[in-house]
C-alpha cells in the first residue's frame, strides 16, 4: 500500500478533480475579477522580477532566483528603515530612486553577463509602458471587503501617498499594526504603475501566484513532485474562492508572509556549503519575518532558538535577530511617539498564560467551531489530510530531513498558537479568522508534500 501511493501519488488529485468539475457544473467557480489585462499585466512584473532574481544567482551561485527576488524586494523596506535614523523625511520615492540605482550600480559591476542588465531595464519599461496603456483597463480597487478596506488598502495608501514613518504614526486605523506588508504592497504599485494617487490593482497580487510556482521549480526535490504541488496548487486555488481572494486577487497578507517565509527557508536548505558566508545574509533577510504577522513573528523566535543549537547554523543564528533589534531602535527613535505591537498590547500575556498553565477561564468549545468552519471548506480540508498522510508515510518508510523537520515544526507550531490564543485571550472573538492564519501557511503545507513523494534519493 505504502509503495502504491509513492508511485501513484498524482491520483490524489482525483478527488480536488471531482470536486472542481462539480463546482463548475453549480456555477460555484467565480475568479475574483481578474481580467485579461490583469493577467498580462503581472506576468510582466513577474518577469521583471524573474530577471532581477536570475541576476542575483548569476553573481551568487549558490543562491535561488526566488532569494534574489526576495531580496530585491526586502531591500526598499531595509534601505528606508535605516535612512530615517539620518533623514527623518525618508520615503518610498526616495528610496526607489536610491535602491535601485544601488541594485543597477550592483550588477554592472558583479555581474559577467552585463547583457542581463539590458534585459532588465528593457523588462522594467516593457512593463511600465503596457501599465500605462492599459491602466483603465485593469481591474481597480476591487475586493476590498473586511480587513482589506478597514486596515490593509488604507495603510498601503498611505505609505504611498505619503511615507512609511508618517503611516506608522499617524495610521489611519489601528495604530501599531504591523506595516511591513502594506510597505511592500505601496512598493509594488510603485514599481509597475507609479501614478500619484494609490489604487490597488490585482495584478500586483496575482504577481505572487507565479513567484509561487517559480519557487516550487526551485525546491530540491524531484521533477515529477514539483509538478505534483505545482498542479496541487493551482486546482486548490481554483477549487475555493476563499483561498483565490487571499492569495491571488486581494490585498491580504497571507500572500507575501507565506512566500517570504518558504522562499528564505528553501534557499537556506538548498546551501550544502555550511561555512559559506552566504548563510550569514540569508539569515539576516529571515530576521524580517519577524514583522509580517503575529504567528510568523513567534515562530521566528523560536526558530532562532532552534538554529541556535545546530551546530551548523549556530553562528549565523543571532542575525535572525536583526529586525527584531532595527524595529525596537526604530520605536525608540523616529518611532517614539508611534504605537506598537497593536495585537499584544489587546492581551494581557501574564494572566493568559496563567489561565493556561493552570487551565482556567477557557473556552475549549472554540476548538471545536475553528475544526467546524475549517472542515467547510473540503478542499482545503483534503490538503491539510494528505498533508499528515503523506508525512507519515514518509516517517515509516525513511528518516526525515532536518528540513523537513523544520516545516513540520513551523505548521505545527501555527496550528498550536492558534488553538491557544482562540481558547484563552481571544475566546470570545469571532472565529473566522483562525481559518485565514491556518490558510497564511498553505505553502509549508505544499512543501512538506513535495518532500514526502519525491523519489530523489539524494535529499535523505
Amino acid at each position: 500500500m505504502i509503495k502504491f501511493f509513492q508511485k501513484n501519488y498524482f491520483l490524489l488529485l482525483l478527488p480536488l478533480l471531482i470536486n472542481l468539475v462539480n463546482n463548475f457544473n453549480l456555477k460555484k467557480i467565480v475568479i475574483n475579477n481578474i481580467g485579461f489585462y490583469d493577467i498580462a499585466s503581472s506576468l510582466m512584473l513577474f518577469l521583471f522580477f524573474f530577471l532581477i532574481g536570475y541576476c542575483f544567482k548569476l553573481v551568487f551561485n549558490d543562491m535561488t532566483i526566488t532569494f534574489g527576488i526576495i531580496t530585491y524586494i526586502l531591500s526598499f523596506f531595509i534601505f528606508e528603515s535605516f535612512a530615517l535614523f539620518f533623514y527623518t523625511s525618508a520615503n518610498l520615492t526616495l528610496s526607489f530612486i536610491v535602491v535601485n540605482l544601488l541594485w543597477l550600480t550592483f550588477y554592472i559591476f558583479y555581474l559577467e553577463e552585463k547583457r542581463m542588465v539590458f534585459y532588465v531595464l528593457v523588462s522594467f519599461f516593457l512593463m511600465r509602458y503596457f501599465n500605462t496603456s492599459n491602466f483603465e483597463m485593469m481591474s481597480l480597487n476591487t475586493n476590498l471587503i473586511g480587513d482589506v478596506h478597514d486596515v490593509f488598502f488604507p495603510n498601503t495608501q498611505m505609505i504611498y501617498e505619503t511615507s512609511y514613518k508618517i503611516s506608522v504614526i499617524n495610521s489611519p486605523t489601528m495604530q501599531g499594526y504591523p506595516q511591513f506588508m502594506s510597505y511592500i504592497d505601496s512598493f509594488l504599485y510603485k514599481l509597475a504603475y507609479d501614478k500619484d494617487k494609490y489604487d490597488f490593482i490585482i495584478s500586483n497580487s496575482l504577481v505572487f501566484f507565479w513567484l509561487n510556482l517559480l519557487l516550487f521549480t526551485e525546491l530540491r526535490t524531484s521533477k515529477k513532485s514539483r509538478f505534483f504541488i505545482a498542479a496541487l496548487f493551482i486546482i486548490l486555488l481554483i477549487n475555493s474562492r476563499w483561498l483565490e481572494f487571499l492569495f491571488i486577487s486581494s490585498l491580504m497578507s497571507e500572500r507575501i508572509a507565506g512566500y517570504l517565509l518558504a522562499g528564505i527557508l528553501v534557499t537556506l536548505f538548498k546551501i550544502r556549503k555550511t561555512q559559506s558566508n552566504q548563510l550569514y545574509f540569508i539569515f539576516f533577510i529571515l530576521s524580517f519575518i519577524y514583522i509580517t504577522k503575529q504567528f510568523f513573528s513567534i515562530i521566528v523566535l523560536i526558530l532562532f532558538f532552534i538554529f541556535l543549537i545546530s551546530s551548523k547554523y549556530r553562528k549565523y543564528s543571532p542575525l535572525i535577530l536583526s529586525a527584531f533589534a532595527l524595529q525596537e531602535i526604530a520605536y525608540s527613535t523616529y518611532f517614539i511617539n508611534a504605537k506598537k505591537n497593536y495585537h499584544t498590547t489587546q492581551i494581557d500575556i501574564p494572566d493568559t498564560l496563567q489561565d493556561l498553565i493552570l487551565f482556567r477561564d477557557l473556552n475549549l468549545s472554540n476548538i471545536t467551531e475553528i475544526m467546524k468552519n475549517l472542515i467547510s471548506d473540503k478542499p482545503f480540508t483534503y490538503l491539510l489530510l494528505i498533508t499528515i498522510g503523506l508525512s507519515c508515510l514518509k516517517l515509516i518508510t525513511g528518516k526525515l530531513s532536518y528540513e523537513v523537520k523544520i516545516y513540520i515544526l513551523i505548521t505545527i507550531l501555527n496550528l498550536l498558537f492558534i488553538f491557544l490564543l482562540y481558547v484563552s485571550a481571544w475566546r470570545n472573538m469571532e472565529l473566522e479568522s483562525p481559518i485565514r492564519y491556518i490558510y497564511s501557511f498553505l505553502i509549508f503545507y505544499l512543501l512538506l508534500i513535495s518532500n514526502s513523494v519525491s523519489d530523489d534519493e539524494n535529499l535523505k
